[in-house]
């Protein structure tokens, strides 16, 4: 999943070729090797906080960026891509307007990403979206472009900001219209709707 939403990343802004520090949570700061004569791809990367999965983003991480470079995409003439410019932060369920204004400032702003990928994938979010909708209304007001996998929490469901936002899970809407085609189908005239507490069920 990883490395199909790097792959994404193939020109969506113009990015000046810096040699720029990193201060990753993969390591500590180190600088990101980039090719003479290129530019420089930094990259977002959000994903859930944990502990005990720490070395396994690490890895993933740097398996999708070798992929990338062996495949030998045309961009990759233009643009450098290494581990180093992968910036990762890992963020609760619902973090505080803190922690997002943080992260943004001092990690992606600072870096220069070109765009975020915002994997919060988990099935636990809560009953509220606002963390989620706050995060993605920063984006937009800053013009990075965000990369979403999340089916279920309306927060990545709006549409306000959708020329800077790609959502590679099926939307509420989508799953709404194959269940309809389903009892259509198979000519269901009566049925009923469970839904959880889950932040979006009004939506659904």
């Amino acid at each position: 999943m990883l490395l199909i939403m790097l792959i994404l990343l193939t020109g969506p802004r113009v990015i000046s070729g810096l040699e720029l520090g990193s201060s990753s949570k993969r390591g500590g700061s180190r600088r990101g090797k980039i090719e003479s004569g290129k530019r420089a791809l930094n990259v977002g990367l959000i994903v859930p906080f944990s502990n005990f999965l720490k070395k396994n983003y690490d890895k993933n991480i740097g398996a999708a960026v070798s992929n990338i470079k062996k495949n030998k995409y045309m961009w990759s003439n233009t643009y450098s891509l290494s581990d180093a410019q992968v910036h990762l932060e890992m963020m609760s369920i619902n973090p505080s307007p803190t922690v997002i204004l943080k992260n943004l400032c001092e990690t992606f702003l600072e870096n220069n990403v070109t765009t975020i990928i915002y994997m919060t994938n988990s099935e636990h979010f809560g009953r509220t979206t606002a963390a989620s909708q706050y995060f993605l209304q920063l984006a937009g007001y800053l013009g990075i472009p965000v990369i979403s996998w999340n089916a279920d929490n309306s927060g990545l469901e709006r549409r306000s900001q959708s020329r800077l936002r790609v959502q590679l899970a099926p939307s509420i809407e989508h799953q709404v219209s194959a269940m309809l085609a389903i009892m259509v189908r198979y000519n269901w005239k009566q049925f009923a709707v469970v839904t959880s507490d889950i932040a979006g069920h009004d939506d659904f």
